[in-house]
């Protein structure tokens, strides 16, 4: 089973160089570890880290993709693999975003599946049974949000980029353009916004999950230009929730995949669908 590599570099020295079909990770007040590529889904660089370029190649030509995430939790890049042999499934998602009638379908669905699993947070959070609409449901977000909304946007952010890091893997295995999106077609990473679009809420929960547990100054931090961070800490709660709560996440990535394909395939399932339905 992969798992995903975090690496903080909040306060340490650290280094990643790669070593034959290994990732080498050094600090001079630790023991190096060594950890096999293999063994990796994707990878998570918070803070200052210094990276070889070979580290980038062999996890590119291992499909594994790496975020930096800065020490504002805002993500400024990624690097994803680059295969030139796989087909380009986009001319088979236009099947969809062509045809008016798929199209509306999946954003139709899209849009219940999304205030389903707007209920389910609810529900978690109030342990019963309620109905409610984008609107009602934003409205009680809000007043669930701690006071500080500096707070709030940072945890927000981190969980938002670990969540667009999954659908990116998704997508990758499937062999779904990123940027072809059916709901957001004329934007980047159009498809990535789009299963967000569904699964947003997933970061709504977890991050009032965050505010509930220790002291908030343990967490996150101000500093002297009166701006705030996450500490090592804080970084790690949040990383531990997202870890526990993947196979959720994934299991309704897979459902939002599974619509998709069913789509581009209907009376005329095209030869792309057919093979990505017999891999899964």
């Amino acid at each position: 089973m992969t798992r995903t590599l975090y690496l903080n570099g909040k306060g340490r020295e650290i280094r990643l160089k790669a070593d034959g079909p290994s990732l080498l990770i050094t600090s001079p007040d630790r023991t190096d570890r060594r950890i096999p590529v293999p063994m990796l889904a994707r990878v998570v660089v918070f803070g200052n880290i210094l990276i070889d370029s070979d580290v980038l190649n062999l996890l590119g030509s291992r499909d594994i993709p790496v975020i930096f995430i800065d020490k504002y939790a805002k993500s400024r890049s990624v690097s994803l693999p680059l295969n030139y042999s796989m087909p380009l499934p986009c001319n088979s998602l236009q099947i969809i975003i062509k045809d008016e009638k798929k199209r509306e379908e999946f954003i139709d669905w899209a849009r219940q599946m999304r205030i389903f699993l707007q209920n389910t947070v609810i529900r978690n959070l109030y342990h019963h049974n309620c109905n409610v609409t984008g609107i009602d449901y934003r409205k009680i977000i809000y007043m669930l949000m701690p006071e500080n909304r500096v707070h709030w946007s940072i945890v927000k952010s981190l969980l938002r980029i670990l969540l667009w890091l999954l659908i990116l893997e998704e997508l990758h295995n499937n062999r779904f353009d990123p940027h072809c999106g059916i709901i957001h077609n004329k934007s980047s990473f159009g498809l990535v916004q789009d299963y967000f679009y569904i699964l947003q809420s997933e970061t709504d929960l977890q991050a009032l999950q965050f505010f509930k547990t220790d002291s908030i100054d343990l967490l996150i931090e101000e500093k002297t230009d009166r701006t705030y961070q996450l500490t090592a800490r804080g970084f790690h709660n949040i990383i531990h929730r997202f870890e526990n709560k993947q196979y959720m996440v994934k299991k309704t990535m897979k459902s939002i995949t599974d619509k998709i394909l069913e789509l581009m395939g209907g009376d005329n399932e095209s030869k792309l669908s057919r093979v990505l339905r017999h891999q899964g």
